[in-house]
């Protein structure tokens, strides 16, 4: 595994090794890795026991608390829970850990940036995501892209992520709809369209390329595709919820979330749009 890793993830792996010598721990974060890139909520709790066995091998391995504060962002960012301040709030807990063993860490600051972004604390988010600290992380580099995206600076967003791109060539699908995100806020909905079907190609059952395709097809007036589309976020999702996509939206700017979802009920209205009690 020690050897793929560093095929497929380059410097990125350095990143993760970094900070343990116990071979078992960083094998654990990776296969964690690998499923939590799934982005599903039973996959996300898979990852969770690896990287807390991670953390049991090496109890001052950064990393471990950053993963494993991931799956709590995840928890509250995708609505896994009902207790999504909970979860957020114990996200915060393990990146203090995390910051604790080795604030030096781009991965442990774009972990706080990410939670400071859910928190709408826009500028505090940015600033977390700095990457003059380890400026050839690749995932510290997307996830910076991806909260400039949210903040209304897809141009940004775009240079930045596809620098990860390079410096992780066999990258994640998440990395796609990042770009695909900025594409579609610059309004540049055939350029979003083809990198939201490539992602969706990679992973067919992540939510948000679907939600973002669907999304796109309707801003661009495409509503056929658009109602196509939405019936794979269905499939992807049965218990699907308007109201609680909502609430996950986390745009500085409140025209973006109003279009966004104006362009989703528009895509499918009767099998997309459901209330909480339904």
């Amino acid at each position: 595994m020690r050897l793929l890793v560093r095929l497929i993830e380059g410097e990125q792996a350095r990143v993760w090794h970094k900070g343990t010598k116990n071979f078992d721990a960083w094998e654990s974060v990776m296969q964690g890795l690998q499923l939590f890139r799934h982005f599903t909520k039973d996959n996300n709790g898979k990852a969770r026991v690896l990287f807390r066995k991670a953390l049991e091998l090496d109890p001052h391995y950064a990393m471990g608390f950053v993963w494993l504060a991931w799956t709590y962002w995840s928890d509250a960012r995708f609505h896994w829970t009902h207790a999504t301040n909970d979860a957020l709030l114990h996200a915060g807990e393990l990146a203090r850990c995390a910051a604790a063993i080795d604030d030096s860490s781009s991965e442990c600051h774009t972990l706080l940036g990410a939670i400071y972004l859910m928190k709408h604390s826009y500028d505090e988010a940015v600033a977390h995501g700095t990457l003059e600290l380890e400026p050839n992380a690749a995932d510290a580099t997307a996830t910076l892209a991806m909260t400039l995206n949210w903040c209304g600076r897809p141009e940004e967003a775009s240079e930045l992520v596809k620098r990860a791109m390079r410096l992780s060539p066999i990258h994640s699908a998440w990395y796609l709809s990042v770009l695909a995100h900025a594409y579609r806020l610059m309004l540049r909905y055939d350029e979003a369209v083809d990198v939201y079907k490539q992602a969706v190609a990679l992973a067919s059952n992540q939510i948000a390329a679907h939600l973002g395709l669907t999304i796109c097809y309707a801003q661009a007036g495409q509503l056929k595709l658009a109602r196509i589309q939405g019936r794979e976020i269905l499939r992807v999702s049965p218990k699907f919820d308007m109201g609680v996509y909502a609430r996950s939206l986390t745009y500085k700017n409140p025209e973006d979330s109003r279009r966004s979802l104006e362009a989703l009920a528009k895509a499918a209205p009767v099998a997309l749009v459901r209330t909480e009690a339904a």
